[in-house]
């Protein structure tokens, strides 16, 4: 999409962050029309707009302020905005980083706390970033992830999110099978770990 001339003087965004800021605004007017008080995309952006590179995606060296601020995401249209500046990002060192550096425990706590309050939305976008992100079997053992994926895979509130979540637990079975050695031998008494357990079972 092309920004014509008065948009660019208007945000001060560059063309390469426009798509970013058009999914905002669409979160944004659905709040407004439900009748919630939440501040202007552009606002939001604006704030934002210095960790952003190319195609929105977030730098490498701006991980730990984007974290700083997922962690302090007040709404559901900031959440989603944060999601699809991941989204954005495809850079795998970067996301690497991103993951290690708590951005992982981040999102498992966004799913958790959208799962109590049944937000299918927000559980939908969080699934959706979660199954192209580079998972790895220590960062499972963070949090309730698969635990919590589990369960939404057979979830009656939404088929989208349940075929989702289902695929997702299927990859991280997957990729636990994959990192386990082909003959394990467990001291006796050795339980297996809870997040395997939640996973390959």
């Amino acid at each position: 999409m092309t920004l014509c001339s008065s948009c660019r003087n208007v945000y001060s965004f560059d063309e390469i962050q426009w798509n970013v800021y058009i999914y905002v605004l669409t979160i944004y007017l659905q709040l407004v029309q439900d009748g919630v008080e939440v501040p202007g995309p552009e606002q939001i952006l604006e704030q934002l707009s210095p960790l952003l590179g190319i195609s929105g995606a977030f730098k490498n060296e701006s991980v730990p302020n984007l974290i700083e601020r997922l962690k302090d995401a007040p709404s559901f249209m900031c959440k989603c905005m944060y999601i699809e500046v991941i989204r954005a990002t495809k850079n795998q060192i970067t996301l690497g980083s991103f993951m290690e550096s708590g951005g992982w425990v981040v999102l498992n706590t966004w799913l958790v706390d959208a799962k109590k309050t049944s937000n299918v939305p927000l559980m939908i976008e969080l699934l959706q970033v979660m199954k192209k992100l580079p998972v790895t079997v220590e960062l499972l053992k963070l949090g309730s992830a698969g635990k919590v994926v589990k369960q939404l895979s057979k979830s009656e509130s939404s088929e989208e999110l349940k075929r989702l979540a289902a695929d997702i637990f299927e990859d991280w079975k997957a990729l636990i099978k994959k990192s386990a050695p082909s003959n394990p031998v467990k001291p006796k008494g050795e339980k297996r770990s809870k997040y395997v357990k939640d996973c390959s079972s």
